[in-house]
């Protein structure tokens, strides 16, 4: 079907996915958006930000996106960069209230009445008629609630924000979101059948599909280059179990530490960002425990290549809250036997991971651990992912 304009809202700051690298759920559509030949323009709808976040994130505060400058206000500049795809990218006043708001102001900032006219302005500029709509942030659930131009709003609710222990001072505001958009949107989209039954239980959220999150064979399936710090690591010649994602309160350090212990003739492995510091300072980093930093995407899959086995030691029970996880299908396309927690929707990946219950069978998992059924490059690209979700767009 041929997508004459389509109007993408992600989560991620579009400055986070440049210096990052594609290693998102929104950042791997947008990247099949731009390649694709059926949509004919892309608008990206950057959330909001202010030059006191960029400060405090150690960015350069009049950072610029590359592009052509085509239409610009006081706080907030269109630019075209490159032949379809263009970004209305905004920057806020912000007081030390604001600030003191913290993630709150965000569902203000899509709310912000300037910035609402900047996107009317820019879809005035751009001759846009009308267009489909697909939001990946639970922050825009006001934004299009009075837009009557689009055929189609699809909500990617690609993470249960509402469970997460780290966002309960904005519960009530998220809770007020996912019912907004179980009004508004005409279908939701997420990544697990337990995601699923928690909105449609809570929400009422009865058009929700299953969109599985995927990966591009083509970046890890082949042997790459060691990195260098992993190479001085490898020179000892243990085998590699290794953990490629955040430290965030669903990693066990509890189960994390013991499984270590418990193998010592085995080098563990972490590579991935640090988002929750109180978790990562219970990390025991004994003489066979490595943490090498975050990577940037580009050589992220240099890391999993070598690897012999992938981990995802998540708690289940209280802590978790559903999703599926893109580091199952990107330690599978880089051909390693994968071990996990029966929880956080990995329990829909039984067929190809190690599910395991205890500590005690974690640690045993390790030693015995093959690869049990590779993926399906046809029906886990992220190109077919792309396929799936536009495939609800109707007129």
């Amino acid at each position: 079907m041929k997508i004459k304009n389509l109007i993408y809202v992600p989560f991620h700051d579009w400055r986070k996915i440049l210096d990052e690298g594609n290693r998102t759920r929104d950042a791997h559509f947008i990247e099949k958006f731009r390649s694709n030949n059926d949509i004919e323009r892309l608008i990206i709808l950057n959330r909001p930000i202010t030059r006191l976040e960029l400060l405090l994130k150690k960015k350069k505060i009049n950072k610029k996106l590359k592009g052509e400058v085509i239409l610009k206000s006081n706080q907030s500049i269109l630019y075209k960069i490159d032949k379809k795809t263009y970004i209305i990218d905004s920057f806020l006043d912000q007081n030390i209230k604001h600030l003191q708001e913290g993630r709150k102001w965000y569902f203000k900032a899509f709310s912000n009445e300037s910035f609402k006219h900047f996107y009317n302005q820019c879809i005035a500029f751009l001759k846009i008629e009308n267009y489909f709509i697909i939001s990946a942030s639970v922050f825009s659930a006001n934004f299009f609630s009075n837009d009557k131009e689009h055929q189609s709003v699809i909500f990617d609710a690609w993470d249960n924000f509402y469970l997460i222990p780290g966002l309960n001072s904005i519960k009530n505001e998220l809770f007020n979101a996912y019912q907004t958009f179980s009004v508004n949107a005409n279908i939701w989209v997420t990544n697990s059948q337990e995601n699923k039954s928690f909105f449609k239980n809570t929400f009422g959220v009865n058009k929700i599909n299953i969109i599985k999150n995927g990966v591009d064979f083509d970046k890890f399936n082949k042997n790459l280059p060691i990195p260098k710090d992993l190479k001085n690591i490898k020179k000892n010649n243990l085998p590699i179990v290794g953990f490629g994602g955040k430290i965030t309160h669903l990693f066990d350090f509890n189960l994390f530490n013991y499984v270590a212990k418990q193998n010592e003739n085995y080098n563990f492995i972490i590579v991935g960002q640090i988002l929750d510091e109180k978790i990562f300072s219970k990390i025991d980093l004994t003489k066979n425990v490595f943490y090498l930093g975050d990577k940037n995407y580009k050589i992220y899959p240099n890391y999993l290549s070598n690897f012999d086995i992938g981990i995802i030691p998540y708690n289940i029970g209280k802590n978790q809250h559903g999703g599926d996880s893109i580091k199952v299908y990107e330690y599978l396309a880089a051909g390693l036997p994968v071990i996990g927690t029966r929880g956080n929707g990995l329990q829909d990946m039984g067929e190809y991971i190690y599910l395991t219950d205890s500590k005690e069978g974690f640690s045993k998992k390790i030693k015995s651990a093959k690869v049990l059924r590779k993926l399906s490059e046809k029906y886990h690209s992220w190109k077919n992912k792309e396929k799936e979700l536009l495939s609800l767009l109707k007129y």
